[in-house]
């Protein structure tokens, strides 16, 4: 009787150590890849950039993902950087000892992306890095892709200019422009392609108001908001004002903060790019309260399948472009309430 006793307590024993052995290893892997069971096909490798991205980068993952198991692949190491260059070297780290087929990495030129290509380059591994370009020297076996910076330019600076002469007779009192003296020369093609295109549609030769800078200050809202207003205090009489939200729809709406708060946002617009949340909801909102006209739509929700076609001929070791831009499409206050949720500022479905 005792050893049938210790016979059952050591078969309870066992069954809720492979119980809570089968439920560990489960809740480990949701946050990475599928289970075992679920995956198929050779390991594909993916970092996201994460809450750093916001919204934006959520439609594009899922668009990437879903075009990725259209494709017939599922077996994937899912990674996310969040803009930590620390964590980026230690996802390359990662990505080597597991060596996958191929390295999807949304750091294609914002951190530590070259620390990651020199790995993947020595681990003979295909790379496929979005946002950013190609650096000189670049291995064949690497591929980018970006929003189109300037399509993005040029497209935005024709729509400024349009409203600036139907609405101000072509008169501009200042012209302010956010951007990073870090970028690549393929994300500064957006302001190079914007001042020239902006000026030949007018006629004029403007260039950056001098005494204001918005540089270098990316996802930083209070010395956005404190530029514009030194701008505004020290300049109360002038009312035809430009502003170029060159790096995101979070700077748009720093800036609109600081016209809202002077009582000026009938004096400005603001052109954005990015299409993110924010921004969408600065184009819906009543013009009383909102100084934005336009905003570049990346289409970033459908990126997923030209990418995938070019990560499958990186797989196949076939040739592939250095870079690919998908299309790109501005949205302005007409044509906003047709294509996004004002209320989520998400695209409709």
């Amino acid at each position: 009787m005792k050893t049938a006793r210790w016979t059952l307590f050591t078969l309870v024993i066992i069954a809720a150590v492979l119980t809570f052995g089968v439920l560990g290893s489960g809740a480990g892997a949701a946050g990475n890849a599928p289970t075992a069971s679920k995956a198929k096909g050779p390991l594909i490798a993916f970092s996201a950039l994460g809450a750093a991205c916001g919204n934006v980068c959520v439609g594009l993952e899922k668009s990437i993902f879903a075009a990725l198991r259209t494709a017939g692949y599922s077996n994937f190491l899912r990674l996310d950087n969040n803009l930590d260059p620390t964590k980026i070297i230690a996802n390359a780290h990662t990505v080597v000892a597991r060596k996958p087929i191929v390295y999807i990495d949304t750091d294609g030129g914002i951190t530590n992306y070259k620390v990651t290509l020199a790995l993947m380059k020595k681990a003979k591994i295909p790379l496929f890095l979005i946002f950013g370009g190609p650096p000189p020297g670049a291995p064949p076996n690497v591929s980018w892709t970006n929003a189109d910076k300037a399509t993005a330019g040029r497209v935005t600076a024709q729509t400024a200019a349009t409203y600036v002469k139907a609405n101000w007779g072509g008169k501009v009192d200042g012209l302010f422009a956010t951007w990073l003296s870090s970028w690549s020369p393929a994300d500064k093609q957006v302001l190079f392609k914007f001042f020239p295109e902006f000026n030949k549609q007018l006629g004029t030769n403007y260039s950056l108001t001098s005494g204001t800078t918005l540089a270098d200050f990316q996802g930083k809202a209070e010395p956005i908001e404190a530029a514009v207003t030194a701008f505004l205090n020290a300049h109360p009489g002038q009312h035809h004002l430009v502003f170029f939200a060159s790096t995101n729809d979070t700077d748009a709406v720093a800036i609109n903060t600081a016209l809202v708060q002077a009582g000026r946002v009938g004096d400005a617009i603001i052109y954005s790019v990015g299409t993110a949340a924010e921004g969408v909801k600065l184009l819906c909102a009543d013009p009383a309260s909102s100084a934005m006209q336009g905003d570049m739509n990346w289409r970033i929700q459908h990126w997923g399948p030209p990418i995938v076609r070019v990560v499958k001929l990186l797989i196949a070791k076939k040739k592939a472009p250095p870079i690919i831009y998908p299309p790109i499409a501005m949205v302005t206050r007409a044509q906003v309430k047709s294509g996004f949720n004002c209320d989520t500022g998400l695209p409709k479905a």
